[in-house]
């Protein structure tokens, strides 16, 4: 027997199959505002507490959306599916490829797709509210709404993909969220960055709930029962439901001979809604307590499994009473009816038996066959089956592809207990590595069985041990050792796989022209998938540094080709992608570093966590190169703030890329004249500095020399910069001496023309040539062709090198009385530099010309930095007498009365008190 859909006195609470919506008309109102088209936010995010009607007024919108014209899905948070990365969007992954670094995108295409059948859905039987309907849209075009039940509950993944969908505007979103719950930051940050509307939903007022009684019960409610129920209920829904299913069925909520509702006995309830829940629940036969027991452990289910665990009569009996939902779906999903059922069900079941459920649907599932592997593997993780090595692996290699890292610890680990072989001990250990956990990750490759027999993955456990020590714990000469104590052994299978890794190390070392050598000495061919990245990521450092740019642009774009199919390539492929635009960059080619930061920042929005961290801090290097530094001073220091970058016991993916960026953040931080915040930086840079790292030693000396500069100590700015680009050039590293002369310019030298016309020789990208042309006019004192230069960089990109350059032309016209062209070349100075929000010390001198020496300049810097004239004299290598004459002549020059005065004209500060 079907209970009929509408009945003229309700008698039980199973004969209402839907409960009007009541009292919520402005909620309402706002939802429809926020889909309709043209709506500034893309939704809604509708927070209460547990029962108040959260999800009914979602599912109201829904079907009105549903109604006219919309393809509604929904998804569902529950604390089963919380612990599979993906798991609320389950029905979604197998429509998707094996590319991890295209996962979140696929899965967003998948649900935001058209259903192949186009006809628009019928109306609910109740019919949908006219005052939604009137403002949803009803065009063909068919725009997607995704509903997002209980939130909170929902994985890292699963919160980023509905992250994605409100940012893009791929789907309207309405999610439900439970008050006082811990709730992933991403999520959170629907409201916060202001992508989603936030409506906190209240219980029922007094009135609100007795219209809902009458129009549940189809009949009046007498005053007294109405005041007993509100008083208990307090307007919650759920409360509200629950309370009147045990009346009506105990037959204490009754019509009078009025045909009015009354409550007669004693208010038998509980204190709380989960022990009113309770009281419900138990009162289901034991049949029925299995079926949500079963679903408490693993909802959702697919019907075709949970009626190999339960009998379809409890199974029906269970719907009936309103206790499960079966969905409507091709696969008929099935899930308690609110959480708060599973809640309480989970609440009361013993270890034992949830193991028991755990291991019962596990073998179901894969009797079932086609399931979730990384489901299956949670599942057979906590339950009391005999662990099998095999699904644990299957899992845990899942879980590495959607990278869910530390849950893939956790079943490798499992897997090893379970007698895996070294492929798990390898998984196991890469994992460890990525969250941080180095020495872990050592100990676990020092465990696993030595298998050289096994050739590519006994290299591949060889050179992942490797690289733990040179990158994790900071070891490059250990690593190396390790290397080539397993190439003294290794079976010719594995030589290559070695040697790839061998050119990565090389390359770090600083050594790029033994890069080159080697990789022409590798059979790619015979290389593995990650062997094959390992070896273009040294070639795409190696070549940079070479001058190479765009030789050293085919390994990177090669490497993302073999990433796309490699789940831990996620990771080198971001800092492959760093490494990509700063050779860029440092080659003068800023354009096209530009183009791939952009490309980039889109194609890992779809990652989250480090490697969308750091695709948005190489936007931030390329501002920096660009001169943009209001964009890098603002994603340099949103990426060095965040701790996956900061401590490795909070999860470095890639030891060594925070100190990168902090190194160009200082550099961006002393460029816009941020001195406190630029030392500052630096100091925290010289703390954390890599040994690794050796290629970018350069980079280290010349962050350095631009706060030095910015600090008004123009002598030791240019020392800094020289140090760099004898450092670059004794390692053979072109483009990074190119880089470095170039800076030297910048601060004050006037030397080095016939060096740099010598590397723009051996180097393809355009900053070694400019450079030289530079160079050479400053040594000419040919203002004109300075002003060239200056053009020609802003061609290139660097806009800071630019307005120096005009500045310096600026500075020659001023020296011969061009005053003419001297405020041409002052005033292009002071357009490129304030557009860029830099200062340095060429523009300044040329916006507002003082007339001091370079040297006297510098004193009066180091006067205000409250250096006395001993320590000056010590800074600069001169006698104290030479440097009271500086000051002297400088106060004459400016009709100043001492070095106070002296030092807050020149460097525009205060005077210090004492």
């Amino acid at each position: 027997m079907f209970p009929p859909r509408r009945v003229s006195r309700a008698r039980s609470i199973s004969e209402v199959v839907e409960w009007p919506l009541t009292g919520r008309g402005r909620e309402l109102d706002v939802v429809a505002a926020l889909l309709a088209e043209g709506a500034s936010q893309a939704g809604v995010v509708i927070v209460g507490g547990a029962g108040v009607g959260k999800s009914r007024l979602a599912r109201e919108a829904a079907a009105v959306a549903e109604s006219r014209g919309w393809v509604v899905r929904a998804v569902e948070g529950t604390p089963a599916a919380q612990a599979i990365p993906l798991g609320a969007f389950a029905q979604w992954i197998d429509r998707v490829d094996d590319q991890p670094l295209n996962l979140v995108g696929a899965v967003i295409a998948a649900i935001t797709a058209a259903p192949d059948d186009p006809r628009v859905a019928a109306l609910l039987p109740a019919g949908p509210d006219p005052r939604v309907a009137a403002l949803l849209p009803a065009g063909p075009d068919r725009p997607v709404l995704v509903t997002v039940d209980d939130a909170h509950l929902l994985d890292d993944l699963s919160a980023f993909v509905v992250h994605q969908l409100a940012r893009r505007g791929a789907a309207a979103v309405i999610a439900t969220l439970r008050s006082g719950e811990t709730v992933p930051d991403t999520v959170t940050a629907l409201w916060k960055d202001d992508h989603l509307r936030r409506l906190d939903l209240e219980p029922l007022t007094r009135s609100e709930c007795t219209e809902l009684l009458t129009a549940v019960l189809d009949g009046p409610v007498g005053d007294q029962a109405a005041a007993r129920i509100w008083e208990l209920t307090h307007g919650n829904v759920l409360f509200l439901h629950e309370l009147v299913r045990q009346e009506l069925d105990a037959g204490r909520l009754a019509p009078d001979g009025d045909q009015r509702w009354q409550w007669r006995g004693p208010i038998s309830v509980l204190a709380t809604l989960a022990d009113l829940v309770d009281v419900s629940i138990g009162a289901a036969p034991p049949a029925v307590l299995d079926v949500l027991d079963l679903l408490a452990v693993a909802e959702p289910l697919e019907l075709a499994c949970l009626t190999r665990l339960a009998e379809p009569s409890a199974i029906e009996e269970a719907e009936n009473l309103e206790l499960i939902r079966i969905s409507s779906d091709a696969e008929h999903p099935v899930r308690c009816a609110h959480p708060l059922y599973a809640e309480t069900c989970r609440a009361r079941m013993g270890v034992m038996r949830a193991r028991r459920m755990a291991g019962a649907i596990a073998q179901a599932l894969r009797d079932v066959g086609g399931d979730d592997p990384v489901r299956l593997g949670v599942l057979w993780l906590n339950s009391d089956l005999t662990p099998d090595a095999g699904v644990l692996y299957r899992a845990a290699a899942e879980a590495f592809r959607r990278l869910d890292i530390a849950l893939c610890e956790r079943l490798a680990g499992a897997a090893i207990r379970a007698d895996g072989g070294l492929e798990c001990y390898v998984l196991q250990a890469r994992s460890l590595a990525l969250l941080g956990r180095a020495q872990e990750a050592e100990r676990v490759l020092n465990a696993a069985p030595t298998h050289r027999d096994q050739g590519a993955l006994w290299a591949a456990s060889t050179v992942l041990r490797g690289l733990n020590i040179l990158l994790a714990n900071g070891k490059p000469e250990e690593s190396q050792a390790v290397i080539d104590e397993a190439l003294a052994a290794a079976p010719p299978e594995a030589v290559q796989e070695l040697l790839a890794f061998r050119a990565l190390q090389l390359a770090m070392a600083a050594r790029p022209a033994e890069v080159v050598d080697l990789a022409e000495s590798i059979d790619r061919d015979r290389l593995e998938r990650r062997s094959k990245i390992n070896l273009n990521f040294g070639l795409t450092i190696a070549l940079g540094e070479l001058g190479r740019p765009q030789p050293a642009t085919q390994a990177p774009e090669d490497a993302m080709v073999l990433a796309a199919n490699t789940p831990v390539a996620a990771y080198q492929a971001v800092a492959l992608a760093l490494i990509h635009a700063d050779a860029l960059v440092t080659n003068g080619c800023i354009d096209e570093a530009l183009t791939i930061g952009d490309r980039m920042g889109h194609q890992w929005a779809d990652l989250p966590k480090v490697p969308q961290i750091i695709a948005t801090a190489i936007n931030g290097v390329v501002a920096l190169g660009y001169g943009d530094l209001e964009t890098a001073q603002r994603l340099l220091d949103a990426a060095t703030r965040r701790r996956e970058l900061l401590s490795a016991e909070d999860g470095l993916p890639y030891f060594g890329v925070g100190y990168w960026l902090a190194l160009a953040y200082t550099e961006t931080l002393a460029r816009a004249g941020q001195i406190d915040a630029a030392v500052d930086m630096l100091a925290m840079t010289e703390r954390t500095r890599h040994p690794a790292y050796a290629f970018l030693e350069p980079n280290r000396l010349l962050a350095r020399a631009w706060v030095a500069a910015a600090r008004g100590r123009s002598t030791e700015a240019v020392e800094l910069a020289g140090q760099a680009a004898d450092l670059a050039c004794s390692h053979g590293q072109y483009a990074r001496e190119a880089l470095s002369l170039q800076t030297a310019i910048q601060l004050g030298d006037r030397g080095n023309a016939g060096r740099l016309a010598a590397i723009a020789t051996v180097v393809e990208g355009p900053r070694a040539g400019l450079a030289a042309r530079w160079a050479s006019a400053q040594a000419a004192k040919d203002g004109q062709l300075l002003l060239e230069v200056s053009h020609d960089l802003e061609a290139m990109g660097d806009r800071i090198a630019a307005a120096d350059a005009a500045a310096h032309a600026a500075v020659v016209f001023a020296a011969q009385n061009l005053r003419g062209a001297r405020l041409t070349a002052s005033s292009r100075a002071t357009q490129l530099i304030a557009e860029c929000g830099a200062t340095t010390p060429a523009t300044r001198q040329a916006i507002a010309p003082v007339p001091l020496t370079g040297r006297e300049r510098e004193i009066a810097a180091l006067i205000r930095d409250g250096m006395s004239n001993r320590q000056i004299a010590d800074t600069l290598t001169m006698s104290v007498r030479t440097v009271e004459g500086h000051i002297y002549r400088a106060c004459a020059k400016l009709g100043l009365a001492g070095r106070g005065d002296l030092a807050s004209l020149v460097a525009g500060q205060p005077r210090q008190s004492g």
